[in-house]
């Protein structure tokens, strides 16, 4: 170990050679987020509020792609409140009555009270700071979750999750909490000449790839 570098040099370091060793070839071009390329409230909605504490691939992303698909008119907030007052969240989520369900639900009347409709409307939104924070009044949604919407509307962040997390154990990184792993891959991305929602992306990518 080199004494003269601090722990944070030491951690960036360790992570910038796991991303170099990764094979960026092996990752499809359009693998990523669910929602990412839709333009299509519910399905970032969705995306954002069933990513927590599951396997993204099995529980997620088929239910984002399928509320696309079924629920094209829940594409603004208006339109998804329609819906959902037609067949409720569950039924759109797939999935029995309860946390998630019901955060879905207030995210969406929370837009609708800031008279957010639009992708577009809701990417001005996230772009302000403390105006993103807000959301998290909702209950269930916490930093994470504001991170996530965050990346599926195309603004720089990086949403810490157990990929994530495995990615910074397996570079050797000592155990962090998700702010300082935040600001650790923020510096390297600043390293590497990346936008930190890049570097996200290819952890989660390749973590995600390694379970399938």
């Amino acid at each position: 170990m080199n004494q003269n570098r601090t722990g944070e040099q030491e951690a960036v370091d360790n992570v910038i050679d796991f991303i170099n060793r990764i094979d960026r070839l092996r990752i499809p071009t359009d693998w990523g987020r669910a929602s990412a390329r839709y333009e299509h409230i519910g399905a970032k909605l969705a995306d954002a509020t069933l990513q927590r504490g599951v396997n993204y691939e099995r529980t997620v992303r088929r239910r984002v792609e399928r509320m696309v698909d079924e629920f094209p008119e829940a594409g603004t907030t208006s339109g998804l409140l329609r819906v959902l007052k037609k067949v409720g969240a569950p039924t759109m989520l797939q999935m029995a009555a309860g946390a998630k369900p019901h955060t879905f639900l207030w995210l969406a009347k929370e837009l609708a009270a800031r008279e957010i409709d639009t992708v577009s409307e809701l990417t001005t939104f996230l772009s302000d700071r403390w105006h993103a924070n807000s959301l998290r009044r909702v209950n269930g949604v916490g930093p994470k979750t504001v991170s996530f919407l965050k990346l599926v509307v195309g603004l720089d962040a990086v949403a810490v999750d157990m990929h994530v997390l495995a990615a910074l154990k397996a570079a050797g990184v000592p155990p962090c909490d998700p702010s300082e792993a935040e600001q650790l891959l923020t510096l390297v991305a600043r390293r590497l000449g990346m936008s930190v929602s890049e570097v996200d992306a290819l952890i989660w990518q390749h973590q995600s790839m390694a379970l399938l």
